[in-house]
């Protein structure tokens, strides 16, 4: 018989509950501390779902935003991958998986005798608690709470909870299931952070295909990543603020549009740009993806003529990897292009500041990444601000900023009013 054991890492745990606890008493924007960097659990945000989703097996484009691979967390063991997205639908959490190719194995009658995956969830700094999904090709499942020292979950209702599978032509399978934020008894799911564990078996190739990598196919939460959820809620009454402006005072179409985060809030637009109308629809402390999410209703409305962008600033300390935000950015590019054809997208780079200057090496790895889609795209513009900003000995310039060595002052306003003329002078027919 085969059974997994329990190894759990209790320094790390204490230090995630430690952490967890004192982002939620600062009521920071931050929802995964920032600890999450150089080897530490990686985070997937599992974004609001946008159309209804049928639970049938099959990953559609439609309901996936075209299965992109970027977005996904990947699974691996060797040269063997898989890979799965999450969704927020509502009052649920949806997962999708791309078992990937191969030979399929449907013979066994325990959890690692076929082919099957497993959802593993816990409250962080609470490893001892952990609700475990394990679906198999045939279509069956079961749902339990692993407790204690057990090393098997016990079966617990599993009301409202869909599985399916479908085998893919060829060999290999996908696999979708939605889980109601119910029977997941943690406390805040849905709204906090909380630990996940993936884990896709392939019988045939005597594989345990992991999220994050090596995490080893076991209940091992000590090695889970991190599923975030995006308080979208939060920015809702900016978003009507400014709609309910808009219908007072409608702005003009084929403008200068600004969006993005605190960096957009603080820059006095009108008065930096009085040759050209202009648009500021910032929210401070938003991600990339928080802009993705609005871009139906901050964006789309104006058709402007130039999208200047600057997101991203909050999302590395937040425990994004480069590469999720450099996807995030690879969404909001798609939806520009898709429906504001000729409009230009500038992108300003995530900025060197004095408060986040040990993040440094991750920002710059995200800026390449976009500069790199930028490149490949005669709408889209990359603009790099670092040279400008950084002094003599290579680290940022103090009078660009606050005292709290993050936003920037008048100083760093005027500087980056500059090099956007410039830029746009340059790249775009918007500006004389």
């Amino acid at each position: 018989m085969l059974t997994q054991r329990i190894r759990v890492s209790s320094p790390l745990w204490m230090a995630w509950g430690l952490l967890f606890v004192a982002v939620c008493l600062a009521g920071s924007a931050t929802r995964v501390p920032a600890a999450a960097q150089d080897g530490k659990p990686p985070t997937y945000t599992a974004l609001p779902v946008r159309v209804p989703m049928k639970i049938d097996g099959a990953l559609t484009p439609e309901e996936w935003a075209g299965i992109d691979p970027a977005k996904a967390m990947v699974l691996s063991a060797g040269e063997a991958t898989a890979r799965a997205w999450a969704v927020h639908a509502g009052h649920s959490l949806v997962i999708g998986i791309d078992a990937g190719d191969g030979p399929t194995r449907d013979e066994g009658t325990e959890w690692g005798q076929r082919d099957g995956v497993q959802v593993a969830l816990a409250a962080i700094g609470q490893p001892d608690q952990v609700w475990v999904l394990r679906g198999y090709t045939d279509g069956k499942f079961t749902w339990g709470r692993l407790a204690g020292a057990s090393t098997e979950p016990e079966p617990q209702p599993a009301r409202g909870l869909v599985y399916r599978v479908r085998a893919r032509e060829g060999g290999g399978w996908t696999a979708e299931c939605r889980i109601p934020f119910q029977i997941i008894r943690i406390r805040g799911v849905g709204r906090q952070p909380v630990a996940l564990h993936l884990t896709v078996r392939r019988a045939a190739l005597d594989r345990w295909l992991t999220w994050p990598a090596g995490a080893g196919p076991t209940l091992a939460m000590g090695k889970a990543g991190i599923l975030d959820w995006p308080d979208v809620k939060r920015w809702e009454e900016s978003i009507l603020a400014f709609e309910a402006r808009d219908r007072q005072n409608p702005p003009p179409k084929g403008a200068l549009l600004f969006v993005g985060s605190s960096s957009i809030v603080g820059w006095d637009v009108a008065r930096f740009f009085p040759d050209v109308p202009t648009i500021n629809r910032g929210f401070g402390g938003s991600q990339l993806a928080d802009s993705v999410y609005y871009f139906d209703r901050i964006v789309l409305p104006h058709r402007p003529k130039v999208v200047v962008l600057y997101a991203g600033d909050n999302d590395i300390p937040s425990g994004k990897s480069p590469e999720v935000v450099a996807a995030d950015f690879e969404q909001f590019l798609a939806r520009v292009k898709r429906d504001l054809p000729g409009t230009h997208l500038v992108y300003i780079a995530t900025k060197p500041s004095i408060s986040r200057w040990a993040l440094r090496d991750q920002y710059q790895k995200a800026n390449a990444l976009i500069r790199e889609q930028c490149e490949r795209e005669p709408l889209a513009g990359y603009l790099d601000i670092w040279p400008a900003m950084l002094g003599d000995d290579g680290t940022p310039r103090p009078e660009l900023f606050k005292e709290d060595g993050l936003h920037l002052s008048e100083a760093g306003y005027q500087l980056w009013t500059a090099l956007l003329r410039d830029h746009l002078k340059k790249e775009t027919a918007f500006l004389p």
